[in-house]
């Protein structure tokens, strides 16, 4: 894993807003969002958290996402957590 994306990751899961090259953690009130060339890719908010490539399935997309899921192609398929995902936004872990 990328030092930006182990950086990026601590920012989000803590709440902490961070913003290094083309990756940002912005924080409102009670959700925070992971931010990639200026496209939301991940959310943390009161239902849970939530991460989507909008629309994007590049590798830096993926490798963001990393540090929050397993994201990866099989046979030119993306996964999220081992199952078949199209890249929409999904709910990977209900608020506690």
């Amino acid at each position: 894993m990328r030092k930006i994306t182990q950086l990026a990751t601590q920012a989000f899961l803590s709440n902490t807003p961070f913003s290094l090259d083309n990756t940002q953690v912005v924080c409102y009130g009670d959700i925070t969002s992971l931010v990639l060339h200026g496209h939301v890719i991940a959310i943390k908010d009161m239902e849970g958290l939530k991460v989507t490539t909008a629309g994007y399935d590049t590798n830096t997309t993926k490798e963001r996402l990393k540090g929050l899921a397993s994201v990866s192609h099989v046979k030119g398929v993306l996964h999220l957590n081992g199952e078949q995902w199209n890249g929409k936004l999904t709910l990977i872990q209900k608020a506690a």
